[in-house]
């Protein structure tokens, strides 16, 4: 049975015994037919009626005989050619009472709503994307995961629990597809149990039945076999509401192939939905539960506060020779008390900054130099013909040679030019701002040596994690 099949097989019986929905299948000539030694569906076929027999055999509603040719050419009265139909494509029309064409290619908005999308019209959809709208802008436990028909969960002996229970936990909403979510199973079970004791914190399983390269794997019996083994709560199978949540978050239907994208499975939703954080799968994967209640503003004072720990002066070989384009060498022993800011380009930390950074910087440079408030650069480029470039002979601070970037330069230096970007030390030498995306301005005389440093960390990883958008 192909996908397309056992989604509308789903919605068909759901809707057919209520009557005024019916299911026509209709064989129709393709252009392409694959060869007889071919394995397809499970099945080899010689030609298209043994296709088209083995096809309907599955089917629980009525089909235009293959015999009858000439009422099988209905589909030429649709706006669909044959070229976009295939030996395992199909597509759907929807047809009201009065015969006017509701749809076309419908097979999409029966997989992303489903019977809840009945009688499939522009009316009954734009209701439906509204309600999506006014969930997704409003999150709460309640009007996420409950319906008209339930108010409940169920936990892993299929019996109920209230949902009113959940409304003053941290909830994670756990997209799950089966045995191919094993590794991220273990890590969610991992923090699981070590918080539920001790937080008001719950995981709730949303089951993916329809996904397109696992739909023959995910049955109920598989559910339970993927439910049984958490301890948590889930929605029931096949509940209309697993559907909306994916369309609330955009959950992607196909996975990722090589795990470059971020991980989409785990959204946290806060108490009374105080806030929303759809990239808790990478946040526990890449932070533990240390970053409870996994949230990007959680993760960025993590590193806020890893920052304040770092030191350019800790360890390493404070003799580094720096050199200004004088030719005169400064050690770094020499620039203990001064506020020092580092620029590391390794052509792929640094947000290329444009002329007008280096402008700006220049004459700020030389404006506070000799005050109170002077401060020192130190610019490191590993990366030839970067932003910096050829201007390199016109810059008034100092470089670090190339014969030092992987020697002694590294001991001390590796653990910011490794990840690139801009670094403000205070004079202590202690690490008080981190940005690949450097932007100084005019009135903000101070850049980059002021407090609040956890918000333009949330920036950096936002960028560094991709963790902006799940499009």
């Amino acid at each position: 049975m192909t996908y397309d099949t056992t989604i509308l097989l789903d919605i068909y019986r759901e809707l057919q015994p209520k009557g005024g929905f019916e299911v026509v299948f209709v064989g129709v000539e393709v252009d392409y037919f694959p060869d007889p030694d071919l394995d397809c569906l499970g099945q080899k076929f010689s030609t298209l009626e043994d296709c088209f027999e083995y096809k309907f055999s599955s089917m629980p509603w009525p089909a235009i005989p293959f015999s009858d040719t000439k009422s099988r050419k209905l589909f030429t009265r649709f706006p669909l050619s044959a070229g976009y139909l295939s030996f395992d494509v199909s597509a759907s029309v929807v047809i009201d009472p009065t015969g006017k064409v509701l749809r076309t290619n419908a097979n999409n908005l029966f997989e992303s709503y489903g019977a809840r999308a009945y009688p499939f019209t522009h009316e009954r959809m734009k209701c439906i994307l509204y309600e999506i709208y006014e969930a997704g802008k409003r999150p709460s436990v309640m009007k996420l995961l409950a319906s008209p028909e339930r108010d409940f969960l169920i936990n892993k002996n299929n019996q109920e629990v209230p949902l009113r229970d959940l409304e003053d936990k941290v909830v994670g909403l756990y997209f799950c597809k089966g045995d191919d979510d094993h590794h991220l199973t273990e890590k969610i079970l991992e923090a699981y149990e070590q918080l539920v004791k001790v937080k008001n914190f719950e995981i709730v399983l949303v089951y993916i039945h329809y996904s397109f390269l696992g739909f023959q794997h995910t049955s109920e019996e598989s559910y339970w076999k993927c439910f049984g083994e958490m301890p948590w709560l889930a929605l029931p199978y096949k509940d209309p509401v697993c559907n909306t949540l994916q369309q609330v978050f955009n959950h992607p239907k196909y996975a990722d192939p090589d795990g470059s994208e971020p991980n989409p499975n785990l959204v946290i939703i806060g108490p009374e939905g105080k806030f929303v954080e759809r990239f808790g799968a990478d946040i526990l994967l890449k932070y533990g539960i240390s970053a409870y209640p996994f949230t990007r503003k959680k993760v960025a004072k993590l590193e806020a506060k890893k920052m304040r720990n770092s030191n350019l002066f800790n360890g390493g070989n404070k003799n580094i020779p720096l050199v200004r384009t004088d030719g005169s060498i400064v050690q770094l022993s020499q620039l203990m008390g001064k506020r020092i800011m580092l620029i590391a380009e390794n052509g792929i930390g640094l947000n290329n900054p444009d002329a007008k950074f280096w402008r700006i910087l220049r004459a700020r440079y030389l404006q506070m130099k000799g005050t109170s408030d002077e401060f020192e650069v130190i610019h490191i480029c590993t990366k030839e013909g970067y932003s910096y470039g050829k201007n390199i002979a016109t810059t008034p601070w100092l470089t670090l040679p190339a014969h030092s970037k992987g020697s002694s330069g590294s001991s001390l230096l590796g653990n910011f030019t490794s990840v690139g970007g801009l670094f403000a030390f205070d004079r202590d030498g202690s690490l008080v701002r981190r940005t690949r995306y450097p932007s100084i301005k005019w009135e903000k005389m101070d850049f980059p040596f002021y407090s609040g440093v956890w918000k333009e960390v949330l920036r950096d990883i936002i960028g560094r994690y991709q963790w902006n958008s799940l499009n």
